[in-house]
């Protein structure tokens, strides 16, 4: 079997920051995961019935384009608020949002 040559252009190479981009325009609209049902509940639990609010926050996290970074916006909002995170609603949110990150975790589903 002949060997053929390639040059360095041809290499494979993994672009992490187009990786990232790519992985950034596919992440879902939280909108979109949240259902009614859960909608209803975290704005009446978690926002004390101030739905604007809630879409703000919403609309906030779409933005993040890492789970990390996420996670963080969600304890601080917690946290500046009082609300506790253990809380039922609280857990399931986080759990949506992190499934949005990690759509293939068959460990988390959200639910009440």
């Amino acid at each position: 079997m002949p060997i053929r040559p390639f040059d360095d252009a041809q290499n494979f190479k993994i672009d992490l920051h187009a990786r990232a981009n790519r992985e950034a325009n596919a992440l879902q609209n939280l909108q979109q995961m949240i259902s009614a049902q859960h909608r209803q509940r975290f704005v009446k639990k978690i926002f004390g019935g101030n739905a604007s609010e809630f879409e703000r926050f919403l609309a906030e996290l779409d933005a993040i384009p890492e789970w990390g970074e996420a996670h963080q916006t969600m304890k601080e909002y917690f946290s500046d608020r009082y609300i506790n995170p253990y809380q039922e609603e609280a857990i399931c949110l986080t759990d949506i949002v992190y499934k949005r990150y990690f759509p293939l975790d068959v460990y988390i589903q959200p639910q009440f």
